[in-house]
């Protein structure tokens, strides 16, 4: 699937580029681990605790996240190949985020805008969360958008399932979302989606 070279960003935020070991998510471990826990057996679970511990009640750096990510699908998913179980380890964290008192408002209330107005502050929402990485949207054509992450080491399978994710939780109608990576650490999602 093709896409465009340049089109114009409607939203973006762009931070200045930072070494890979200075990328910071700004929440605790704990909370990527707590949505992950239904994959691991009470040892597996203990077993990786221990191994995250510094950063289980801090901030992390965006690399020990893509690392507990792998661990965890290597305990809990090794039948799956990595790509898919990264998709369904991001749903897992999503359908996490929707128990919480936040995710039930936003559940709530989200169904009722259009997806163009959440697509327009998916770039500030993303960037919320951590310390690094350009993010922008713009629009291709009616019900086609493209959202770009640039300077973000997240994988982009990882990335596809949060997408995915929330747009099933919002309700959009047959959504279609496929990426490309157009650099290193540069993904772009392709996102359209049916009238409603």
């Amino acid at each position: 699937m093709a896409m465009l070279t340049s089109p114009v960003a409607l939203v973006r935020v762009a931070r200045p580029r930072l070494p890979d070991d200075q990328k910071i998510v700004l929440h605790p471990l704990t909370v990527l681990l707590r949505a992950l826990d239904d994959k691991l057996s009470y040892d597996q679970r203990s077993q990786v605790e221990r191994e995250f511990s510094p950063y289980l009640n801090n901030s992390y750096p965006v690399l020990v996240g893509n690392q507990l990510i792998d661990r965890v699908c290597e305990l809990g998913l090794a039948d799956r190949p990595i790509g898919e179980a990264r998709q369904l380890l991001a749903t897992a964290y999503m359908n996490r985020y929707r128990e919480t008192i936040l995710g039930r408002i936003l559940g709530a209330t989200m169904p009722l805008m259009k997806p163009e107005w959440i697509l327009r502050g998916c770039p500030r929402n993303y960037a919320s969360a951590t310390n690094f990485g350009t993010y922008w949207v713009a629009q291709l054509e009616e019900r086609h958008w493209r959202f770009d992450f640039e300077d973000d080491p997240g994988y982009p399978d990882w990335i596809l399932g949060t997408l995915s994710s929330a747009c099933q939780i919002l309700r959009i109608p047959a959504v279609q979302i496929s990426y490309q990576v157009l650099a290193p650490q540069h993904t772009s999602f392709d996102i359209r989606w049916e009238a409603k």
